[in-house]
């Protein structure tokens, strides 16, 4: 066929892909047997990739017998295909329980939440967080559909809609431009952590030893900013310089023809030594406040950090406000005190000198 088309030499194609969202009947299973035999035996350098059928979910009768299918011949790659609504990016974590012994590894090679809004996208990255670190089970993915035409669009949502005379890019578009700019070889889960973080925030750490470069993923799909520490250490070599991007906004925000409120914004940042003192996150009924606990008096510090690990201080009331000057709190008879009680000389029971 080629060579009739004027191409007679090959052009090294690697992956073949047998089957698109087939129902895995007993037909297709006969079929697919007899063309998988056939082409690995005289093109065994090409890597086949199966089809999961459609809605690639465990439970699901075709996705089941798939598998049971790529066990037998032991197939190298099973193409997974997917859309759902946001929640279920948003909650699961799908490769988590995967078997980690098993010869085949995962495509996944169709996905997308319903919608093209900035929560949508957030949710795909967070579930693109969970693929990396199942880097072991899945080895490739690709979004779709990819191309829309105005007044021509078969499907929602697309990656990348366009008119005669311009395009514009989802939501979606950036968090895949981001992910396909940051791969890498190696995948580090301790490096980053997300204070008081919820399973709407994620983060990953990849190294690419190719480029000599190290990205740091962090998504936060939830309504309140988090506070994150990182810990990169174990990176000897690494500059002081780093470059950050970030794409934010409301989360019911998203691209059209006439408005395009969401893109990634990138600056410069430098790296700074870690803060070695302790930093105590206090919450209020009028705000949060951050106290840093200094190394010159480590008895106290210690005792301090240990009441509040032991959930002393919580309902405690600040029994004693001077205005510009001074706030004092610790006496735990203040929890619950009205308003008349004489408030400042109750005690843990124990002093430190």
């Amino acid at each position: 066929m080629l060579s009739s088309a004027g191409h007679p030499k090959p052009f090294g194609l690697k992956y073949l892909g047998i089957g698109n969202e087939e129902r895995i009947s007993p037909e297709f299973i006969e079929r697919f047997k007899y063309m998988y035999e056939r082409i690995t035996k005289a093109h065994p350098e090409i890597v086949i990739v199966g089809t999961a059928g459609p809605g690639s979910h465990p439970g699901n009768p075709d996705y089941e017998r798939s598998w049971q299918l790529a066990d037998e011949l032991q197939m190298p790659i099973m193409d997974e295909h997917y859309y759902e609504p946001r929640d279920y990016f948003l909650k699961s974590r799908q490769y988590d329980n995967y078997p980690r012994n098993r010869k085949t590894k995962v495509y996944l090679g169709e996905y997308a939440a319903k919608d093209k809004k900035l929560i949508d996208a957030l949710a795909e990255g967070l579930y693109l967080l969970h693929v990396e670190r199942n880097a072991d089970v899945v080895c490739m993915t690709s979004y779709a559909p990819l191309f829309a035409r105005k007044n021509a669009t078969n499907w929602n949502p697309d990656l990348i809609y366009f008119d005669n005379e311009r395009p514009f890019l989802t939501c979606s578009y950036y968090v895949q431009q981001l992910f396909g700019q940051s791969s890498g070889q190696y995948y580090y889960g301790d490096c980053v952590t997300i204070h008081n973080g919820t399973s709407l925030q994620g983060q990953t750490v990849v190294l690419n030893t190719k480029e000599r470069q190290l990205y740091v993923k962090i998504c936060n799909a939830g309504p309140d900013a988090k506070q994150v520490s990182l810990n990169l250490s174990r990176f000897k070599s690494m500059k002081k310089s780093a470059t950050r991007t970030v794409i934010s906004g409301s989360p019911n925000d998203e691209n059209n023809y006439e408005h395009q409120p969401i893109k990634p914004v990138t600056d410069k940042m430098e790296a700074k030594k870690k803060d070695k003192r302790s930093i105590v996150r206090i919450e209020t009924n009028a705000g949060v406040m951050r106290v840093a606990l200094f190394d010159d008096t480590p008895l106290h510090r210690d005792n301090f950090l240990k009441l509040a690990e032991s959930k002393f201080y919580d309902g405690l009331l600040f029994h004693r406000v001077i205005k510009d000057f001074m706030i004092q709190a610790g006496d735990p008879t203040s929890r619950n005190a009205g308003k008349d009680v004489k408030l400042g000389e109750g005690n843990n029971g124990y002093v430190i000198y």
